[in-house]
């Protein structure tokens, strides 16, 4: 879908993407849904669920997988540190 909007084929596309970020399109997707994630767990208060869901994951166990298999910490020890907590 991307490669289509940004009108060219899926490969050229694909080449681009890894010549530009040095990642392959579908790092890119997962890291930016990561980042998006991050922002709303540290500025806003909706639950976990909802930030997952908003961020394009299928549910909540799959985004704290994703999310400590990139940060080593989860969802949950984000938002307390981010707060002043304690991990």
């Amino acid at each position: 879908m991307l490669a289509r909007r940004a009108g060219l084929s899926p490969v050229r596309f694909a080449r681009l993407i890894k010549r530009i970020f040095r990642i392959t399109p579908s790092q890119l997707i997962s890291q930016t849904r990561l980042a998006a994630a991050s922002r709303l767990l540290t500025e806003t208060d909706r639950p976990v669920a909802e930030v997952a869901v908003t961020c394009g994951f299928y549910d909540h166990s799959a985004f704290t997988r994703a999310f400590r298999s990139v940060t080593g910490m989860t969802p949950t020890g984000l938002r307390r540190q981010a707060a002043g907590g304690v991990r």
